[in-house]
């Protein structure tokens, strides 16, 4: 098991591709501290099957917009585990809205969720993973980063930012024995999609632009950001993965 001993935070795990990577890194021997705004429920049954497992599970609510909330997250796991390993910045929020159509408030929660959210958690793990010079940060962009999504500027922004924030924090730490990657998934069948408003009619109407000719699965994303946090991963700095099923090549 190539996870064994780590200790593992995940934001937004209780349900899809945090989730599902909550349950690689289990299997691969990481005991996991499981984050969750309100779906407590989904969280703790998270925990329950990690713990089903062999390895110790964390349920921990924080909203990552929130530098008190964060930073009591990171106590709580330091309490429970007494060091973290990896952070994967997983939490996020996702809805249709053009641009013309575009609240003040719209546009400053999807950035607050998804890039300071991102800031927030990698600032408080930098300061247990400079002090022991090891950890991975594996951060959760999009392809709405790379190409742009039709009607959610926002979320392309939001997601955009963070792809520039890996790629700094990155130089800044790979020094010191950390590593700052990220993964800009495709389309994937989470419930996050359908929050979106994304409807099957849409997804039907992606097809075209995906030569696999399906959208993806929150494993197939979960294998990766668990790969980039084992030691196998090491010579990764600050790139930028897309699995995406051809989507952009």
């Amino acid at each position: 098991m190539k996870l064994s001993g780590r200790i593992a935070l995940i934001t937004g795990s209780s349900s899809g591709i945090g989730r599902a990577t909550a349950f690689y890194m289990a299997e691969e021997g990481a005991d996991v501290a499981v984050n969750y705004r309100s779906d407590e429920n989904g969280a703790k049954e998270v925990v329950k099957k990690i713990e089903d497992m062999g390895h110790k599970g964390l349920a921990v609510r924080a909203d990552v917009t929130s530098t008190k909330e964060v930073k009591e997250m990171f106590e709580k796991v330091n309490e429970k585990f007494s060091t973290l390993d990896i952070l994967v910045n997983n939490a996020g929020i996702a809805n249709i809205l053009p641009t013309v159509e575009m609240t003040d408030e719209a546009w400053d929660r999807m950035l607050a969720v998804h890039l300071t959210g991102t800031m927030k958690c990698t600032r408080e793990a930098l300061k247990i993973m400079l002090k022991k010079k090891s950890g991975k940060i594996i951060n959760v962009a999009s392809i709405c980063a790379l190409e742009g999504c039709l009607a959610a500027s926002h979320y392309s922004a939001a997601k955009g930012g963070i792809i520039g924030f890996t790629r700094a924090v990155a130089q800044e730490v790979a020094p010191h024995g950390i590593n700052v990657n990220a993964v800009a998934p495709g389309y994937v069948e989470t419930p996050l999609l359908s929050k979106a408003g994304v409807t099957e009619e849409m997804i039907q109407g992606m097809m075209p632009s995906i030569p696999l000719g399906r959208i993806g699965k929150p494993h197939e994303i979960a294998s990766l950001i668990a790969y980039l946090a084992t030691e196998d991963a090491n010579y990764f700095v600050g790139q930028v993965i897309s699995p995406n099923g051809g989507m952009t090549i």
